[in-house]
């Protein structure tokens, strides 16, 4: 039998057809067709009928429509709920636009009140008022939506997605120590030995330098069957881009030791263009020898709509930033990668979303868990992912096994999470 999906939406526009495409891309759907025509679709005999509207229309599944795809302002809120169903049965509210208003991320296209990095600041989401920013709710909401449908409309509608696992790695820093600049070197001995930090001025002894853990990184995802993902910082030196100059030779060397893996841009803090940002991919380009159409920015420093819109126009196609770096969880409702809608120009664009959960220094820094707090809550998370078939994405960087500066225990800590998520 023909499965196709009749909508009645009085009406239609990109973005509700932009969510209804999302919804049912991962189901085993041959066509979803849009209808104005009340009449029309009252008497049409199609098995699965969804009635996008105010009024209730026999013979179809009823999803409140809010009227939120007529308003103006864009910022402003839908309804959001933990849960799709009231105790009936009946969608509770018009989560199509709940989906379109996260994934979007159309709340943060006000430039107010950001953090010190010019950064949206979690706390203003509206997950986090709602307690949600630790749910992948829009994966929720789908998962119960396909459920009902298969219930009202005795069908078997099976998603083919499964669980996936990805492993990135920024490369922020390629030494702590090693072959930085001399007046650098001078510069860093010296605040140690003032603030008597004796074990740094150790380390830079030592014959392998702190944050040279490539070898390490590449042996333990191949225990594990795991083909890791490197994201490399490829800028000039400035306050918060600390890495070797991409044209040091040792710099090229440790690089070239991971082209066999994928490789993806890191655009550095001041990367606010696509001419900075296609300066850097080329550099990186031109050391691996191959194409860059992956990314995520440094410190996640991004805005909305600019940085993606930069993004495009340097040619990637996938980006790899949207979370908070602050808290860990689903900045934009979901674990699946997803197309970004452009809300300034009214566009759904190729570029592809892949949302991460997880990152070391939020777990440490931001959050300040101990290693076994880190496992537990980075466990809850990944069983979330695991229960609606989603994509958990982790981030951990070269530089984060550094004893000295506070990530003892922290190896044991990325060693479980790779084995659980993975698992």
């Amino acid at each position: 039998m023909k499965k196709e999906i009749l909508i009645y939406c009085p009406i239609p526009n990109p973005k509700v057809k932009y969510v209804f495409d999302f919804i049912f891309e991962q189901y085993d759907i041959d066509q979803i067709l849009f209808i104005q025509d009340r009449n029309k679709f009252s008497r049409d005999q199609s098995s699965i009928k969804l009635n996008y509207s105010e009024e209730a229309i026999r013979g179809s599944i009823q999803i409140p429509c809010s009227l939120y795809f007529g308003l103006a302002n864009w910022q402003g809120a839908p309804d959001i709920k933990r849960y799709l169903l009231d105790k009936n049965g009946h969608v509770s509210f018009d989560f199509v636009a709940a989906i379109f208003f996260l994934l979007s991320r159309a709340e943060e296209y006000s430039q107010e009140d950001r953090d010190i990095h010019n950064r949206y600041k979690p706390s203003h989401s509206i997950l986090s008022k709602e307690g949600l920013l630790d749910i992948p709710v829009i994966d929720y909401w789908v998962e119960d939506f396909m459920a009902l449908i298969n219930d009202k409309c005795l069908i078997n509608l099976k998603s083919r997605s499964s669980y996936k696992f990805y492993s990135t790695i920024d490369i922020d820093h390629i030494y702590a120590y090693k072959s930085k600049p001399l007046y650098v070197r001078a510069g860093s001995l010296a605040r140690d030995i003032l603030k008597g930090n004796f074990q740094r001025i150790k380390d830079r002894r030592r014959d392998i330098d702190p944050y040279d853990t490539f070898d390490y990184l590449l042996d333990v995802h191949k225990g594990l069957n795991i083909d890791p993902s490197f994201f490399v910082l490829t800028s000039k030196r400035t306050s918060y881009d600390k890495s070797l100059a991409p044209a040091h030779p040792l710099f090229i060397k440790k690089i070239k030791e991971i082209t066999h893996k994928e490789i993806g841009i890191h655009p550095s803090y001041y990367a606010q263009d696509s001419t900075q940002i296609i300066s850097e991919k080329k550099i990186l380009e031109e050391i691996i020898a191959k194409p860059i159409v992956q990314s995520r920015f440094h410190y996640i420093r991004m805005s909305l709509p600019d940085s993606y819109q930069e993004l495009i126009k340097a040619g990637i196609k996938k980006d790899y930033s949207m979370a908070y770096p602050s808290v860990i969880g689903f900045r934009s409702g979901t674990s699946r990668s997803y197309r970004w809608y452009d809300i300034s120009e009214d566009q759904c664009t190729d570029l592809e979303i892949i949302p991460f959960q997880l990152m070391d220094v939020t777990l440490r820094n931001y959050m300040s868990l101990s290693t076994q707090e880190a496992i537990e809550k980075s466990k809850k998370i990944i069983d979330q992912i695991k229960q609606v078939k989603g994509s958990c994405t982790l981030i951990w960087h070269n530089s984060s096994f550094y004893d000295t500066e506070g990530w003892a225990g922290w190896k044991e800590v990325y060693e479980q999470l790779l084995a659980y998520a993975k698992a």
